[in-house]
């Protein structure tokens, strides 16, 4: 996946929880890119977007058709995408996190799918793309 070491699990997870904002948007589209070329290219893929301008909904996301996506505004304190990811959980076991986000909401979103989806540490990559106040 571009930007990072990261490569597709094997075996390859049952679907994937992808939390991301515009400055992931290049390794979205790289693991979405991945993911269409793997061997189980059909598996459920829910992605959440966060965004501060509402003209981001113009930055291509290579999603396929079986593919999810909720568009979450940041709002003033960035815990909008934490709190979709919350309301949004379900027994996930099998699948596979990527989240990179600012660096809170980036904690927290991981926390959520190791203990909320039942992912465990090893079925979630995070990292963190920036710090909120960080210039």
């Amino acid at each position: 996946v571009m930007g990072s070491s990261f490569t597709l699990p094997t075996p390859a997870p049952d679907g994937w929880l992808i939390a991301g904002d515009a400055a992931s948007l290049p390794a979205i589209n790289s693991l979405l890119e991945a993911i269409a070329v793997s061997d189980s290219p059909d598996v459920p893929v829910m992605i959440w977007m966060e965004y501060q301008h509402d003209g981001e909904y113009a930055l291509p996301l290579r999603m396929r058709d079986h593919h999810r996506v909720e568009w979450i505004p940041r709002g003033d304190h960035g815990t909008a995408i934490v709190d979709a990811v919350r309301a949004d959980v379900f027994d996930a076991a099998g699948y596979h996190g990527w989240v990179a986000t600012e660096a809170a909401s980036t904690r927290a979103i991981a926390a959520l799918l190791r203990r909320d989806y039942a992912l465990g540490r090893a079925a979630v990559k995070a990292q963190a793309y920036w710090i909120a106040g960080a210039i």
